[in-house]
């Protein structure tokens, strides 16, 4: 009977980590501070706090038309703007643990065999 009662708890543990239920590592809050430099402008600094595995928007930079995004378990720091765009040209970047980070001018919409120079339009500070 005590056979079945542990194999029991012990189906019920596997299936709940399996299902991520048990795993609450990956949910953890931390905090992250930011500040944007733009070329000609006021720097726009604050906080935000965060769920790690989700995706992390910054408040106070949407008045620029610009939204940034960040995913700290990836690396993963997205921007939405007109005509903007990070050191690859792209609107995606994976920098792993990243402190500065250029935004520039334009954006390339397809993968060229040349490399542009686009002129640098700000900097973006991160510390998490």
């Amino acid at each position: 009977m005590i056979r079945l009662v542990r194999l029991a708890i012990f189906a019920v543990a596997t299936l709940l980590v399996a299902a991520g239920i048990g795993h609450s590592a990956d949910k953890r809050p931390y905090s992250l501070k930011y500040a944007l430099i733009f070329e000609g402008a006021d720097p726009v600094a604050g906080e935000a706090s965060c769920i790690s595995g989700m995706a992390c928007e910054f408040p106070g930079i949407s008045t620029r038309d610009l939204k940034f995004k960040f995913k700290r378990s990836t690396g993963e720091l997205e921007v939405d703007c007109f005509d903007c765009s990070f050191a690859n040209g792209g609107t995606k970047y994976w920098c792993g643990y990243c402190h500065e980070i250029g935004i520039f001018q334009g954006r390339d919409y397809e993968t060229l065999l040349v490399i542009r120079k686009r002129p640098l339009v700000g900097t973006l500070l991160l510390r998490y």
